[in-house]
């Protein structure tokens, strides 16, 4: 699962050894720990496709969505991300991934 958040944007999967919450930029992570709670510890793996990662447990997973729902004080994702010095960095990689989103919004409706 990708979640695009105003602490930044993560990948979480579910491994043998727990749910991993991963994230490409270090930063993101650490805010995501610092703001949410989390009490286990942030990992870098060098060689992996996001090099950082944090391995919590199932039941960690609905107490992080929880924070996260909580966090959601904007009107317009994208203006919040532009707003946020820690996170204005990744303003053009989500309008691309809303263009490309939005592309196939367009070509469904062109279907219907």
């Amino acid at each position: 699962m990708w979640i695009a958040s105003k602490y930044g944007f993560f990948s979480i999967v579910k491994k043998e050894d727990g749910h991993h919450v991963r994230a490409r930029v270090k930063r993101d992570l650490e805010t995501l720990i610092a703001e949410t709670g989390i009490e286990e510890p942030l990992q870098q793996w060098p060689a992996a496709d996001y090099r950082y990662r944090v391995v919590v447990s199932a039941q960690a997973i609905p107490a992080l969505f929880e924070k996260l729902g909580e966090s959601i004080d904007y009107s317009n994702f994208k203006s919040k991300i532009a707003a946020t010095p820690t996170q204005r960095d990744k303003e053009h990689a989500y309008y691309e991934i809303w263009r490309v989103m939005y592309g196939l919004q367009e070509d469904d409706e062109a279907y219907s």
